[in-house]
């Protein structure tokens, strides 16, 4: 059954390049927002309001043009919630090609380590951590409820296995994939903070029953002639110790058009997919601290 959204307090939309994880120390996900000069970030609030008897949505405050460097975002409950630090929204079996899946299972957004890709853990991309510290906007999440919000069903994609020397040396059909990641917040009130340096953005709403404040945070890549996989990207953070990569062709256009040599596409519109890792946190790939999740 898919996740009821209207009983939420806000519901919270992170689309983009990004890689999530659960920390498990402080309770909360966490995904760090890739800044590569690309993708640009922006976070939306709205807010429900009636108009002639029906309910929309006005905008509470816009952040654009967002400085790349010492930027965070917090979002988590106040008073009385549903959840105390996060859950996870999984429904019976899941087969992604084949299956009959729950439309908002958190599986469908791929996952770095789990058997579709890697099957065993990766490591942080040492040659690349510092440079990788300051390419990162932090994101977390409490309280909350993770889930599928939405599964672009118009590209199928298949994936491509590559060596250490960037060799093809496997290819066979992935599936469709998730494009945004819905965390919804059932509480009293819900607050937002985003942090820009020393300069703070806050805003806390209330419980209004049935009509849930939204909270999107895109970070997109606005050229729609972009190479639509992201996975080069999520390698200059995490990788195999024996240096395999995978890389997400889309084969949905049977004529192949907008294919590239090599394994990616584009698609004429924006996509960007964020991925899992399955790392205890973030700070695991971004620092070098001996407890870093703590």
């Amino acid at each position: 059954m898919p996740v009821t959204e209207n009983s939420a307090t806000a519901l919270v939309r992170v689309r983009g390049l990004g890689i999530a994880c659960f920390n498990e120390t402080q309770n909360r996900g966490e995904v760090a927002l890739i800044r590569d000069g690309r993708h640009a970030l922006t976070v939306k609030i709205s807010k429900p309001v009636f108009i002639e008897n029906t309910v929309g949505y006005e905008p509470v405050a816009t952040y654009e043009n967002i400085d790349p460097m010492n930027v965070s975002i917090e979002i988590n409950a106040l008073g009385n919630s549903t959840i105390g630090g996060y859950e996870v929204f999984t429904s019976g079996e899941f087969d992604r090609l084949r299956g009959e899946n729950d439309e908002n299972d958190f599986r469908w957004i791929v996952c770095m380590e789990n058997e579709e890709l890697h099957g065993h853990d990766l490591v942080k991309n040492d040659e690349l951590l510092d440079q990788n510290q300051n390419k990162v906007t932090r994101l977390y999440i409490s309280n909350a409820l993770f889930y599928t919000c939405e599964v672009n069903e118009n590209f199928l994609f298949e994936k491509i296995e590559k060596d250490a020397n960037g060799n093809e040396i496997g290819r066979e059909e992935f599936g469709l994939i998730a494009e945004t990641m819905g965390a919804k917040i059932e509480a009293e009130y819900v607050r937002f903070s985003l942090k820009i340096g020393f300069e703070e953005h806050t805003h806390v709403f209330p419980r209004v029953v049935g009509n849930p404040v939204k909270i999107e945070i895109t970070n997109m890549d606005p050229d729609p002639q972009a190479v639509i996989s992201d996975m080069p990207d999520y390698y200059g953070f995490l990788q195999d110790e024996n240096g395999t990569t995978f890389d997400l062709n889309n084969v949905s256009n049977d004529s192949g058009t907008g294919e590239i040599p090599g394994g990616s596409s584009t698609t004429g519109e924006e996509f960007c997919h964020i991925v899992f890792s399955k790392q205890p946190c973030i700070e695991s790939f971004l620092s070098r601290g001996a407890n870093p999740c703590g």
